[in-house]
């Protein structure tokens, strides 16, 4: 049976820099639930200007260097509690380029304008020990334009479905 771990501190949420940890326990599949939504993150003008600028100037930069950039579709983390020993996730949409604008390169803006302007995109990582107890990590692709070349645990974004109404396939 897999297990997926999600941490809440004593005092709420905790400011890890650069992403915040919300639940601590460890889930079965059979304990976690997925509703979805359309609640899409609060817009405002001025962070979808800098989003906009943010996203043009990556393009340009991908398209000098060489390297992919692409603006898909992904799942974004509304809220998420424990009831019953469940983990119960509520899902909706978001973009690559609303992440890229947001929690990747511009995440101070939930210090000035709260967290609800952010993408929060859903990642999955998984830690993998080899049966001789190594750490087994990836290395990014050098042709992605963020963190190209760079180690990290294995694992992605959750996409969307097509037409953001249903919860992505898992």
């Amino acid at each position: 049976m897999q297990s997926y771990q999600v941490h809440k501190t004593d005092g709420g949420v905790r400011d890890c820099g650069s992403f915040y940890l919300d639940m601590a326990g460890q889930f079965g599949p059979e304990e976690i639930s997925v509703r979805w939504c359309r609640q899409r993150r609060a817009c405002r003008s001025d962070i979808d200007e800098a989003i906009e600028q943010i996203w043009k100037s990556q393009s340009i930069q991908a398209r000098r260097t060489g390297k992919e950039l692409f603006n898909g579709r992904l799942c974004r983390l509304v809220d998420c509690s424990t009831a019953d020993g469940k983990l119960q996730l509520l899902l909706g949409p978001t973009s690559f380029k609303e992440f890229l604008g947001t929690n990747l390169l511009n995440p101070q803006i939930r210090y000035t304008h709260g967290s609800e302007v952010l993408a929060d995109a859903v990642g999955l990582s998984a830690a993998v020990v080899s049966a001789d107890e190594f750490l087994v990590l990836g290395r990014r692709s050098e042709k992605v334009l963020c963190h190209p070349g760079q180690i990290h645990p294995i694992g992605g974004m959750l996409e969307a479905t097509r037409d953001d109404k249903t919860p992505p396939n898992a």
